[in-house]
């Protein structure tokens, strides 16, 4: 019976420390100090956190996201400024490797469903008369506030990533 109580708490200490490290490593590339912890906003990042950090691992890259009202400092001239930028979030993607780093302020209203619109250009060829056509349609769909944070952090991830040319 001693054996069977030691071996439970050696399992216990081994999937504790499991999960101390696998906190440490989302905290490593995603980071979300810089928001209001009382905020719908937060709670819906926190639950998307492993997932975000999942993505910023794969692609080398840090997510920082944070209130950037927080970060004006209090003056009268830059109040409005302050306001304008009160009900957004700031989303930062810099690659680990090269330092390069884009920003992109997102609102951070959770309830509303944000539209996604997107051009898609085609080239048809007409083999009778032997011409070209440029064919465009556009594909429209309703993203939450998570998914519309996944999109924008993925844009920024292929921006920072990018190779010269």
């Amino acid at each position: 019976m001693k054996v069977n109580n030691i071996i439970s708490q050696v399992q216990k200490k081994i999937d504790t420390k499991k999960i101390i490290n696998r906190q440490n490593l989302i905290n490593r590339f995603v980071n979300t100090k810089g928001m209001d912890s009382s905020s719908e906003a937060y709670r819906e990042i926190e639950k998307a956190k492993g997932t975000i950090a999942n993505y910023a691992q794969k692609h080398a890259v840090s997510v920082d996201i944070f209130d950037p009202s927080k970060s004006i400092y209090l003056d009268e001239t830059q109040q409005t400024l302050k306001n304008s930028l009160k009900n957004n979030l700031t989303v930062r993607v810099s690659n680990l490797l090269s330092d390069k780093t884009k920003e992109a302020i997102i609102p951070s209203d959770v309830n509303k469903t944000y539209i996604h619109s997107k051009a898609n250009s085609r080239l048809l060829a007409n083999r009778e008369t032997g011409t070209d056509y440029v064919y465009t349609s556009s594909t429209s769909s309703e993203d939450s506030f998570i998914r519309m944070l996944y999109r924008h952090i993925a844009q920024l991830t292929s921006e920072v990533t990018a190779k010269k040319s």
